[in-house]
C-alpha cells in the first residue's frame, strides 16, 4: 500500500472497509428483491412517477401476509408508504455523487502534495493510473445527470418514497468510495517493474483495457443522454417509439446503458491480473437488480394502460438484450 493511500484511509482498516462497502450493495439488492416479491410491499413502496395511482391507494392485491398480520401492521405500512419527497428531488443523487467525486479527487491531490514521490511512482502503476480515470469518468457521469434533471427533465409533481431517496444517496456517497477502495486491499511494491523497451504485453493489455472501457462508458452516456432526451420531450407518456427502442428492442433501453457504464468502470478498476474489480462488480449487480426491477415493472405497467399496443410491448425485453 503506498503511503498516501494509508493517509486516505487513516487508522481504518481496509479489507473492513471494502466488504463493508460490498456488503452494502448486497443488502441493498436483496432489500429491493424482498420489496418487489411481497405484494403488500411493492403495491406501496415501488409505484411512482407515471406507475403511480392515486385513485387506488395501497390496494394490495395477492396479500402475501395473514388477515390477522394485515389487521396490525397495514396502518404501519400506509404510515410508512406516505412518507414521500418530490420526484424532483432526484437531482440530489448527482448533486451527492458529483461532491463526493470532488472530494475524493481532492484528498488524493491533497495527500499527494505531502507524499510527491509516492504519488508519481503509483501513477506509474496501470491500476493506479486507470483508478484515476475512472474517477474523472464517475465524476463526468455525475455531472451529464445533473445538467439532465435540471435542463432536460421536465417539472414533476409526482412524488417517491423516502425509501428510494435514502437508498439513492447512500448508494452515490458509497460507490465514490468503491471506485478507489481496492488499491488500499494488497500492498503493492514502490518501485514497479518495467523492461528496457517500457513496451510489455501489459502495458499493451493495460491501453486496450483503457480504450475499450472509455469507449464503452462514452457510447453508453451518449446513448442514454439521446434517450433521457426523447423521454423528456414526450408531452404526454406513451410508448416510446425512438429509433433506439426500435434497435434494442428493450423497454427501457437507457437502463440498459447505465448497467454498461458501471461495467466499464469495473473493468477499468480491476487488478493487472483480473478482469473485474469485484467491489465495483457488486455496485453494478445493485445496478442491475434495482433498474431490472423498475424495468420488469415498467412493461407491465405499459401493457396495461396501452392493451391496443399490448403484442408490441410484450416482444420488447426489459433492460438485457436478449437475456432478459
Amino acid at each position: 500500500m503506498l503511503p498516501y493511500d494509508s493517509d486516505l484511509l487513516g487508522s481504518y482498516d481496509p479489507d473492513v472497509i471494502v466488504w463493508s462497502v460490498r456488503a452494502f450493495y448486497i443488502f441493498a439488492a436483496y432489500a429491493v428483491l424482498i420489496v418487489r416479491f411481497i405484494p403488500d410491499l411493492r403495491d406501496r413502496f415501488l409505484n411512482y412517477g407515471a406507475r403511480s395511482d392515486t385513485s387506488k391507494r395501497y390496494e394490495v392485491k395477492d396479500s402475501a401476509f395473514p388477515r390477522w398480520f394485515r389487521i396490525q401492521f397495514d396502518p404501519v405500512l400506509d404510515w410508512l408508504a406516505d412518507i414521500t419527497v418530490p420526484h424532483s428531488w432526484f437531482k440530489h443523487f448527482y448533486i451527492c455523487s458529483s461532491l463526493c467525486s470532488a472530494y475524493w479527487m481532492f484528498a488524493h491531490l491533497n495527500v499527494a502534495h505531502y507524499f510527491p514521490s509516492a504519488f508519481v511512482m503509483s501513477l506509474s502503476n496501470p491500476w493506479e493510473y486507470r483508478t484515476m480515470w475512472a474517477r474523472l469518468l464517475l465524476q463526468l457521469q455525475g455531472l451529464r445527470r445533473l445538467y439532465e434533471c435540471v435542463n432536460i427533465a421536465k417539472p414533476s409533481t409526482s412524488r417517491m418514497w423516502i425509501g428510494h431517496y435514502i437508498i439513492g444517496m447512500a448508494f452515490y456517497v458509497v460507490t465514490n468510495i468503491a471506485i478507489w477502495i481496492e488499491p488500499a486491499l494488497e500492498p503493492k511494491p514502490l518501485t514497479p517493474y518495467r523492461s528496457p523497451s517500457n513496451i510489455t504485453p501489459m502495458v499493451i493489455l493495460n491501453a486496450a483495457r483503457v480504450t475499450a472501457c472509455m469507449t464503452m462508458f462514452v457510447y453508453s452516456s451518449f446513448k442514454q443522454y439521446q434517450v433521457h432526451k426523447y423521454l423528456a420531450s414526450l408531452k404526454e407518456y406513451r410508448v416510446p417509439d425512438h429509433p433506439i427502442f426500435e434497435e434494442t428492442n428493450l423497454v427501457c433501453p437507457h437502463y440498459s446503458f447505465e448497467v454498461n457504464i458501471y461495467i466499464a468502470l469495473t473493468i477499468l478498476t480491476a487488478r493487472d491480473t483480473r478482469i473485474l474489480n469485484m467491489t465495483m462488480l457488486c455496485a453494478t449487480v445493485f445496478v442491475i437488480v434495482n433498474l431490472g426491477v423498475t424495468a420488469d415493472l415498467t412493461k407491465k405497467w405499459q401493457i396495461q394502460r396501452f392493451p391496443k399496443q399490448r403484442p408490441e410491448i410484450a416482444k420488447r425485453r426489459r433492460m438485457l438484450g436478449s437475456i432478459w
